[in-house]
């Protein structure tokens, strides 16, 4: 189930998918699925899904420089920029344009 759970994420990691969604899309409970997530990942299914968003913001911010932040939040299913730039700044003690400036890997 937790292999299903982690296709399912990455798969729709550009929407705003939720935990909710992703235990109807494989017919279990939040709480079965909770349990089972915790017990393979030591994570939460929110905190891996999270975990997975800010991975993919820091993939494009080090790779897209004229990306903006809002198109960035959009592509990695956060539902506002504002959101998304606490989000990761709480996740990497950065703000997402500091984090790019520093992590900038263009030509």
């Amino acid at each position: 189930m937790v292999d299903r759970a982690r296709a399912v994420i990455g798969s729709q990691l550009h929407t705003a998918i939720n935990v909710a969604e992703i235990a109807a899309i494989l017919g279990v409970s939040r709480t079965t699925l909770f349990y089972a997530f915790r017990a393979e990942t030591g994570v939460s299914p929110v905190q891996y899904l999270r975990n997975c968003r800010i991975g993919r913001a820091r993939e494009l911010l080090s790779t897209h420089r004229t990306l903006r932040l809002a198109d960035i939040a959009r592509a990695c299913g956060f539902s506002s920029a504002k959101y998304f730039m606490r989000t990761f700044k709480l996740f990497t003690g950065r703000t997402p344009s500091d984090w790019r400036k520093a992590h900038w890997r263009g030509k």
